[in-house]
């Protein structure tokens, strides 16, 4: 029984006869240019979530009016201030929180009248 010819996942060059099943790559080139390629994604994913860290003012913008959208989706009013914080040696930035008037994360309650 012979095996399909199989080629190298990062360039079109076939793989040498009688390598094992798990083996992807034709050449330590190939694949340190598919580890490097990997590395690279997987920093682009990293950035993006940097960007949207709740801690920065711009996260923070985009934190409260998520949390306001979400209330005003179940007819609620919340209102909700961004405040920046102290200067942290621990993350060396400042970091910006959210004060709100809610209690234990949900609006308070309206008085009957």
């Amino acid at each position: 029984m012979t095996d399909p010819a199989r080629t190298c996942a990062a360039c079109p060059s076939p793989l040498p006869a009688g390598t094992h099943p798990m083996v992807k790559y034709c050449s330590e080139p190939c694949r340190y240019a598919a580890s490097r390629q990997s590395v690279a994604k997987h920093q682009k994913k990293d950035a993006d979530k940097r960007r949207s860290d709740p801690c920065s003012k711009a996260g923070a913008e985009k934190l409260k009016a998520q949390i306001e959208r979400y209330w005003a989706d179940r007819g609620k009013a919340v209102s909700i201030k961004i405040v920046e914080g102290p200067f942290l040696v621990t993350q060396r930035s400042v970091s910006w929180w959210l004060r709100s008037d809610m209690v234990d994360g949900r609006p308070r309650p309206t008085t009957k009248e």
